[in-house]
């Protein structure tokens, strides 16, 4: 296996990755024309934003989940390679992907190579699955409630709340005070002027 081949897996995979950051970006901005054509009452073009913003974001996982398979292979192509267990059916397979790779890129033709590389894998991949759980743990598959642990992680993480502000003391109500009388108060007032004059 060549090093040109990795390298073209590698390099597709952050294209294809920088493609999904790109095409999501264009989704949201999108979002906010959308929110733009609503406040001004046009319906009708919200809506046509609406599904590009739809169809941009669908877009975006499907580069972003192309990626993340091309990076598969290439790891799985490295980690066979290191143990010397690269057969000639998978390393046709390789040569065909990397040739496909030197063109233009092609999603649904790079599909179609790696659900080909996939099942010439399969065989492969049961001979060396023993020896992938002692040396590899990240050769395991990952599982969906992993996945959902770690997002429910993030979102708790994201989500913390401030500091709460200690309670201040509260004032007595002022309502169960008995009223004063007006009379009490001019009666209280007067020694006070008269005290006042003598000085």
């Amino acid at each position: 296996m060549s090093f040109e081949t990795l390298f073209n897996l590698r390099f597709t995979a952050k294209r294809l990755h920088k493609d999904s950051i790109r095409e999501e970006k264009k989704s949201e901005r999108e979002k906010k024309k959308v929110l733009a054509a609503l406040k001004s009452g046009n319906k009708e073009k919200a809506e046509i934003l609406a599904g590009n913003a739809i169809r941009m974001h669908k877009q975006s996982i499907q580069l972003l989940h192309l990626s993340s398979k091309i990076d598969a292979i290439r790891e799985k192509i490295e980690q066979q390679k290191t143990m010397g267990q690269i057969n000639k059916v998978l390393q046709k397979s390789a040569i065909a992907m990397n040739k496909e790779l030197s063109k233009e890129l092609n999603p649904q033709k790079l599909m179609q190579l790696m659900q080909k590389f996939g099942e010439q894998e399969e065989d492969l991949e049961v001979k060396s699955m023993f020896i992938d759980e002692m040396i590899s743990p990240n050769a395991q598959p990952i599982l969906d409630s992993e996945v959902q642990d770690l997002i429910a992680q993030a979102t708790n993480e994201t989500s913390q709340k401030l500091p709460e502000v200690p309670n201040l003391p509260e004032f007595p109500s002022l309502d169960g005070l008995p009223e004063i009388d007006e009379k009490a108060k001019n009666t209280e007032k007067k020694p006070v002027q008269e005290a006042n004059q003598l000085k």
